[in-house]
């Protein structure tokens, strides 16, 4: 066996503490009836138990590793790409999206910035609803962002047009008040 009884890196630390207590005694137990010469049933008793134990390490090593975090993730992942892209092609709309999943990366459920959707749901079931409410959100807003990109081209024209017609006004007021001034000033002299 390579490595120590603690190397079992699959189970949780107290139970591998737990485990290499029991090692540890029955060891113990097995050596101090050897010395002191315990009953040969003790000693068959602890030397069984202490090869159980190494059997059972070596089981436990050999079971296959769970799923790490990272694919469980990447997996979850996966499956709201898998779920946008039907979404593209039940609508025919949305080409330009992608989906991006950031477990806990914000107060809110999900958000589109861009032409990407930021699922933060930790659930996979609350972020493929996000994800659904997200691009459905983007689509209502698409002709809404259309119209007020014209909007805003109408106001900053007429912004522009109302500063040169109030320019004209300023000029014309300030030079019949300067042609005011200089005839009062002309009258008092």
């Amino acid at each position: 066996m390579k490595g120590s009884f603690l190397d079992v890196s699959r189970l949780p630390k107290p139970v591998k503490t737990f485990f290499a207590l029991i090692l540890f005694v029955e060891a113990s137990l097995l050596l101090y009836g050897l010395a002191t010469k315990f009953p040969i049933e003790y000693n068959i008793l602890f030397g069984s138990a202490l090869l159980v134990y190494a059997l059972a390490q070596r089981m436990l090593k050999t079971l296959p590793a769970p799923p790490e975090r990272e694919v469980v993730r990447e997996q979850r992942h996966g499956l709201l790409e898998e779920a946008l892209e039907k979404l593209k092609d039940m609508t025919g709309l949305g080409e330009e999206l992608k989906a991006v999943w950031k477990p806990g990366g914000s107060r809110l459920a999900g958000e589109v910035i861009g032409n990407t959707i930021f699922i933060y749901e930790e659930d996979l079931n609350k972020a493929l609803q996000t994800l659904v409410h997200e691009f459905v959100e983007y689509l209502i807003t698409q002709p809404q962002k259309t119209l007020m990109r014209c909007i805003n081209a109408l106001l900053l024209q007429i912004r522009s047009q109302t500063y040169q017609e109030t320019d004209k006004v300023a000029e014309a007021l300030s030079k019949m008040l300067i042609d005011k001034i200089r005839n009062q000033k002309g009258e008092t002299e």
